[in-house]
């Protein structure tokens, strides 16, 4: 019993050992980066984790005013657009 158990415990181990090691496979590296399987991103220079800090100039907004801006621009050029797309004679 004893030794069915040391096997088992064994086996465990070794699984769950593979399994770690199986998710550090690495999908890109380049001069500046590595990305791992398990969606880690490290500075390959370093090996710490990359750290993303929010832009200053980051402006939020909600759909309806995007909705504004582009429906805008789409009305400024759409004779533009609409003199690009037909066909010459």
């Amino acid at each position: 019993m004893r030794r069915d158990f040391t096997q088992l415990t064994a086996f465990a181990l070794l699984a769950v050992s593979m399994s770690v090691f199986a998710q550090k496979a690495t999908i890109y590296s380049d001069q500046s980066i590595t990305i791992y399987a398990d969606n880690t991103v490290v500075s390959t220079k370093t090996g710490r984790p990359l750290v993303f800090f929010e832009s200053k100039t980051w402006v939020e907004e909600d759909y309806f005013t995007q909705q504004e801006k582009y429906c805008e621009v789409d009305s400024i050029h759409k004779d533009k657009l609409n003199n690009f797309l037909k066909p010459s004679k």
